[in-house]
């Protein structure tokens, strides 16, 4: 490919702002972000379509383990206390948005793996499983770097800043239901509260 061709495409790329040009650095992808307000239980897809943009969930894992500490703290359970343990990779527009891990409790939760991968909808899912009216609790805000398993899940750099959300959703009938830990790379991410 011609040299000039490509930088025209470049200089097109950077006037519709899906790249910027860092002299001495290189060309990179300019991601827009996308809003997410905390403190509230959003479904994920209505609320990503209602902004424009396309969602997709791919679900990475679900096994059963012992519970985190945080999650034991959260759920009112004995740390090593079996939890099934589910990530997710949820994505906009077919580039990685954040990663998800929830643990919930063991065998109360026991069918959600084959309810999940139809839904796709962790609400939808909990719904069915007796769970239908889920709030969501405290939630804890922090910025640090991702891991380089995390980094590479979301297509960032590991030195590049990102998001940490941890809540726990409850229900009036049951208590809590899970504990959730949210990765968001700092750059496609606005978080709004109350």
């Amino acid at each position: 490919m011609n040299r000039h061709t490509v930088r025209r495409a470049i200089a097109e790329l950077r006037a519709e702002g899906a790249v910027r040009v860092v002299q001495g650095q290189g060309t990179f992808v300019e991601w827009s972000r996308i809003a997410w307000r905390i403190g509230t239980v959003a479904e994920f897809v209505p609320y990503a379509t209602r902004q424009g943009r396309r969602p997709e969930t791919q679900i990475l894992t679900t096994d059963v383990g012992p519970c985190s500490p945080p999650a034991a703290c959260e759920l009112s359970l004995e740390t090593k206390t079996p939890v099934l343990r589910v990530a997710f990779l949820r994505a906009l527009d077919g580039a990685p948005w954040v990663l998800e891990r929830r643990e919930l409790p063991w065998p109360r939760f026991a069918g959600l793996p084959g309810i999940l991968s139809q839904t796709r909808s962790m609400t939808a899912s909990l719904a069915r499983l007796g769970a239908p009216d889920i709030r969501r609790g405290r939630c804890r805000i922090s910025c640090g770097l991702p891991t380089e398993e995390d980094a590479s899940l979301l297509c960032t750099r590991p030195d590049r800043p990102a998001f940490t959300v941890e809540f726990v959703d409850s229900s009036p009938a049951l208590g809590p239901v899970s504990w959730s830990q949210v990765i968001a790379p700092g750059d496609r991410m606005r978080l709004l509260t109350r």
